[in-house]
């Protein structure tokens, strides 16, 4: 099986930096609360006009504190929070963000072959969930190893 991903459409906003603050050819002064240019970049992306972005935007907007949070606090209970969070946010993006194909293409002279594509509906949308997996996304950097160690730990009392 292969596969293949198609977006619907081109990446054509500013970049976006691991933090969530924008990149910029210009020189602008910088951004005093780091929360406040993740929101404005969120409703850039999720437009808190549309109804059916109402679900999705409070959850990215409640990630930094509660990654801050995490960060802070290194509990069970936060982890689990912080965890939870990631979970929700990553399952509605991929249920909004992505449709899945299934083609079968043959050439003159060989086998039949299926493909899956996978197209995405929105870029930015896209992007920014790979922010959270980003290696700077100490946050999430942190989760992975927790769970990591705790996954060793389950596995040794086996």
């Amino acid at each position: 099986m292969q596969i293949k991903i198609q977006p619907d459409l081109p990446f054509k906003g500013k970049s976006v930096r691991a933090d969530a603050s924008r990149k910029s050819s210009k020189s602008s002064p910088p951004a005093t609360d780091g929360s406040s240019s993740f929101l404005s970049v969120l409703e850039e992306v999720l437009p808190s006009k549309e109804p059916a972005n109402h679900s999705l935007q409070e959850l990215w907007s409640i990630l930094p504190q509660t990654e801050k949070e995490f960060l802070e606090h290194r509990t069970e209970e936060k982890l689990a929070a912080y965890k939870d969070l990631v979970v929700a946010i990553a399952r509605q993006t991929l249920e909004r963000n992505l449709r899945v194909a299934k083609i079968k293409r043959q050439r003159p002279g060989h086998d039949e072959k299926e493909l899956t594509v996978v197209r995405i509906l929105d870029q930015k949308l896209a992007r920014m969930l790979e922010l959270i997996r980003s290696p700077e996304n100490s946050a999430f950097a942190l989760l992975r190893e927790m769970e990591e160690i705790r996954g060793l730990l389950y596995a040794g009392q086996a």
